[in-house]
């Protein structure tokens, strides 16, 4: 037991002198006289350092570079106007322009007088501007001397014609302008006829409570009453609207 502990402990000494031999610097291991890394250190800072090369800068030529264009360019030619701008029309047309515009026109101006339509003209517009529902065309023609009460040569005003189109605006318009509402044609139409006849009821409703009359007949072979024209189309609202009971 003793002669083997003794060999373990050899070997064991040999085994750690190894590993210590192996992790050891080079230095260490191979010479004593190599240099260590304090002195390689020392080595370099002592080293000279080299000064730099000095940096030369080379002259300015002596004479200008010219650049030439590779192109001849001929002189420049003066652009004149066509036009005058001063009031002498002898005057160079290469002068300078005036700090203000001419105030001699440059377009010649019609002042042949607009004609003015004849009244017959104004009132057949009138009309049709009626019939057609445009009351701005109806107010500006009457401002400029047109009949409101115009009439067609069967007899039907303007107001016959809105009513007949359902225009209660200028009904009212033209009634406030001394239209009859209660004018008749040349077959007894009335305006309250055409509204039934047509089926506008707010327009027979108007007509009625400005005092149309609701049993006048025509002059015409079938000499009917609005109530009978209401009744004729089965239209039970419009005839109450007019008084059928």
């Amino acid at each position: 037991m003793k002669t083997t502990h003794l060999r373990f402990s050899v070997t064991a000494l040999l085994v750690t002198a190894s590993v210590g031999t192996a992790f050891a610097e080079p230095a260490d291991v191979w010479s004593s006289n190599a240099p260590t890394v304090a002195s390689a250190a020392k080595a370099v800072a002592a080293a000279p350092t080299p000064a730099p090369a000095p940096i030369t800068i080379s002259p300015a030529p002596s004479a200008p570079v010219i650049v030439k264009p590779a192109v001849a360019t001929a002189p420049a030619t003066v652009m004149r106007s066509s036009y005058s701008y001063n009031a002498s029309p002898n005057a160079n047309a290469s002068s300078t322009l005036p700090n203000a515009a001419s105030s001699t026109p440059t377009v010649a101006v019609d002042k042949t007088p607009v004609p003015q339509m004849s009244q017959r003209d104004l009132d057949e517009k009138l009309w049709l501007s009626a019939l057609a529902g445009n009351l701005g065309m109806v107010m500006d023609l009457i401002s400029q001397g047109a009949n409101p009460r115009i009439t067609t040569r069967y007899g039907e005003t303007a107001i016959h014609a809105a009513a007949a189109r359902g225009h209660m605006q200028i009904i009212d318009f033209l009634a406030k302008r001394g239209v009859s509402i209660n004018a008749r044609t040349s077959n007894g139409w009335t305006a309250l006829h055409h509204a039934v006849r047509f089926g506008h009821a707010n327009v027979a409703n108007y007509l009625i409570q400005a005092g149309a009359n609701p049993r006048v007949q025509t002059s015409d072979a079938g000499q009917k009453t609005p109530i009978d024209i209401a009744m004729d189309k089965n239209d039970l609202r419009m005839a109450r609207i007019l008084g059928y009971q």
